[in-house]
């Protein structure tokens, strides 16, 4: 997807081309089988150059997963700045070598790299797409043929003689170019503390798949978990002197082939994906390549394939003028191959289960960090994580929700299964410069983390036994950089279940929520009177986020249009009276929407601030709803209660049904007052029936207003419900995306003609 940073990276790409007037195509990324540590995008650009002719680039941008829980769990910063070295330093000086004795078609193993950079937590390399020319992979469930092992064999041969012939040629230069050179693999599977589970596959694969009659060769493949530590490791640095640059990432997705039309065989082929590159013996590339990529009968015909591989490295060696015999004969080549084939065969086994996974099956490294860092404090192991699904777009508008489930042993060795909800942050840069997001999550983050946690511990010194809960448990919440995520319980096996957000609340629905809202605005209350200077802590950081979010989108006019157009519609001559009522300017509107919050700031209390059906979650038995769960506190701020009241009575209300407000408050009142006589409050001092009288008549203009922009989600198909981000990306502007169809408006406009009489009669 285009955004800002691709367009950076591209200009970066075209400092040294000449190009002027160019146009960006940005064409899609790779999924997430074909590559596991960074993004890949392909990218056209078509300019003119100085001639006036139209010239074009097929790029691919590389670039750093930018999640700071996966990059504090892998060496990514260092794996990608080694592909940067190898492109930028040693291939620079394999090519100034070759150049100067003489060769003038220096070897290519690799697509030419326009421009590099590593900057803070962004690592980026810009490199030619072969595709277009050709180009393209192997399949990696099929090992391969003859014709592909072979080219893969003979340009492992030119780029290994390279660094042979450098190194007896011009040894400074080289040990130069060695000298900080580190083992990134081996680096990598230490830091991801991978090592284990690759000893286990191998035992397991061995015990599995070894019969009686191979049990000699069995005694070959005797290695225990330290064996397996050193082969991955120490098995780098043994034998310096025949040490070369390696590849180091040898499995199918690392090969590009190119091919004539119609023809399976392949012309020639590209390395690709060097951030694994180290010092080692030629065969770690070789036995990697053969035992993840080949045909099983590779041993049986293994000194012809090795003589494939050292007659290209003869060749190349000449060309350089290095003598084969001295410098890597193939007898050397032989005992290498017993000494350090051992580590494809290890590798192998971890390799191969990538190799042939389904593209579903296949890991996002990156996702399941941000999963795990919600499993800290459980204490679980073995853990194995199912991916459901997730949300639509008419169901979440500034995230991205997915459902897992995780299950792993707990410390005695039962099974522990938890169902989760991953609510993460839309990573659109375009998005995010329209709206508050990072702002939103962080409020959502400070809900959960800190206002929650200080009204549990106040229930707790009171010693209640039952606190009150009216929301999802949180397992953990981060944000951090453009990453914002809370990881919450999944209440959906425990049957919870949104309401038709198209329906109006039923009177059971409705009683239940008012009550929630009781208990939850008692909370405030009571720490308010009775701890002042914890509740005065929590209300300096807490930010209006709604009115934030309502400004910074620019919505006020859109918003005071609805509403205006919805009255003017709706109200007849013969309710002249109750029209009087309704005389809001865009002035009052955007007053209602911003500056009411801080009045009344006595009864302040955190509101919820997005009371629309789709953040209730019932729990029903026999279709009565005996518990709700309250979701979504981006929008939470200090206001009077009646901002969460009138705001949930107007958009998930048949209010034409509720001619009776007094009842209603009734209820909402008894749940508060019962939660306040429990802590210890007396809410006749705190927050009176007479007082929240008072607040309808005062704050209730709230949700009349907002109602007749809500409703419009509530009553919209899934269908034409809008895509924030995706429209972001199209270059939208963010107003556009309220512009959308209602098909039953006259649903609509009786939902909102109901709420503009009822507002009239009560106040």
């Amino acid at each position: 997807m285009f955004n800002k940073k691709v367009q950076q990276w591209v200009h970066l790409a075209l400092e040294d081309e000449d190009l002027t007037n160019y146009n960006i195509e940005v064409h899609g990324k790779t999924n997430k089988d074909d590559g596991y540590m960074g993004n890949v995008t392909f990218v056209t650009v078509s300019g003119e150059n100085k001639d006036g002719k139209t010239k074009i680039l097929d790029l691919v941008i590389k670039s750093s997963k930018e999640s700071d829980t996966f990059r504090k769990q892998v060496p990514l910063k260092d794996a990608f700045e080694k592909e940067i070295f190898i492109y930028d330093v040693v291939q620079t000086v394999f090519n100034n070598f070759q150049r100067e004795i003489g060769i003038d078609k220096p070897v290519e193993v690799a697509p030419h790299c326009y421009a590099t950079q590593a900057t803070g937590t962004s690592e980026v390399l810009i490199l030619e797409n072969l595709k277009p020319k050709g180009y393209q992979l192997w399949d990696r469930k099929t090992p391969m043929d003859f014709d592909h092992t072979k080219l893969v064999l003979e340009t492992f041969g030119k780029w290994h003689a390279l660094s042979l012939a450098v190194k007896t040629q011009k040894p400074d230069i080289f040990e130069k170019l060695t000298r900080n050179t580190r083992n990134t693999f081996s680096e990598f599977l230490s830091k991801a503390k991978v090592t284990d589970f690759i000893w286990e596959k191998f035992d397991e694969s061995r015990e599995h798949l070894i019969f009686a009659h191979e049990l000699e060769a069995l005694k070959k493949l005797d290695f225990n978990r330290e064996d397996v530590d050193y082969i991955i490791n120490g098995l780098f640095f043994e034998d310096p002197k025949y040490h070369v640059f390696l590849h180091g990432d040898c499995w199918t997705n690392n090969f590009l082939f190119q091919y004539n039309k119609n023809s399976t065989k392949p012309l020639d082929m590209r390395l690709i994906d060097w951030q694994m590159s180290g010092l080692g013996s030629p065969v770690l590339d070789l036995s990697y390549f053969f035992y993840c990529c080949c045909w099983n009968d590779v041993d049986e015909n293994l000194e012809e394939w090795l003589q494939i591989y050292y007659d290209s490295l003869t060749n190349q060696l000449k060309e350089l003028g290095s003598d084969p015999e001295e410098v890597f004969s193939f007898n050397t080549l032989m005992r290498h191959w017993r000494r350090f084939s051992r580590y494809g065969v290890i590798i192998g086994s971890f390799i191969l289960r990538f190799s042939l996974c389904e593209e579903d099956d296949a890991p996002d490294f990156a996702e399941a960090a941000e999963q795990e860092f919600a499993l800290k404090h459980e204490a679980l192991s073995d853990l194995k994580i199912e991916i459901h699904g997730r949300t639509n777009k008419d169901e979440g508008y500034f995230g991205n929700i997915t459902f897992i489930t995780v299950s792993g042993k707990t410390k005695t060795g039962t099974i522990k299964v938890l169902d989760l909800v991953i609510k993460s942050s839309q990573e659109n840069k375009k998005f995010r410069k329209q709206v508050p997001i990072k702002e939103a999550f962080e409020n959502e983050v400070f809900v959960y983390n800190e206002i929650i946690s200080q009204f549990e511990e106040f229930q707790k010194r009171k010693g209640i036994k039952k606190p009150v809960t009216v929301t999802p448990y949180c397992y953990a919440a981060q944000a951090t950089g453009t990453n914002e995520a809370l990881i919450l319980e999944n209440l959906k096996p425990k049957g919870y279940q949104l309401w038709n957000r198209k329906v109006a609340m039923t009177f059971d629905h409705v009683r239940i929520v008012l009550e929630a809202y009781g208990k939850w605005h008692a909370l405030s209350l009571a720490l308010k009177t009775q701890q002042p200077e914890v509740f005065e802590k929590l209300a300096r950081k807490a930010k209006n986020m709604f009115s934030e979010f309502i400004l910074k989108a620019k919505l006020i006019d859109h918003i005071w249009e609805k509403f205006n157009k919805s009255k003017e519609r709706l109200v007849s001559t013969n309710e002249s009276a109750d029209l009087k009522k309704l005389q809001f300017s865009k002035e009052d509107v955007e007053y209602v929407l911003s500056g009411l919050f801080s009045e009344e700031p006595t009864y302040q209390v955190f509101v919820h601030g997005d009371a629309w059906t789709n953040n209730f979650l019932f729990k029903l038995e026999e279709n009565t709803p005996t518990s709700v769960c309250i979701i979504d506190w981006q929008f939470s701020s200090l206001g009077s209660p009646i901002i969460d009241i009138s705001n949930f009575l107007y958009c998930c209300c048949p209010t034409e049904d509720y001619e009776d407000l007094e009842e209603l408050l009734q209820i909402y009142h008894k749940g508060l007052t019962e939660q306040l006589r429990e802590l210890g409050s007396n809410s006749e001092e705190v927050f009176p029936f007479n007082i929240l009288m008072s607040h309808w008549r005062k704050f209730s203009r709230f949700g009349l207003i907002f109602s007749s922009f809500i409703l419009r989600f509530s009553l919209c198909e899934a269908d034409d419900a809008p895509d924030f981000a995706e429209a972001a990306e199209r270059g939208e502007d963010f107003l556009n995306n309220f512009y959308f169809a209602v098909r039953d408006e006259d649903a609509y406009f009786k939902r909102v003609k109901h709420n503009l009489l009822h507002y009239a009669r009560h106040v």
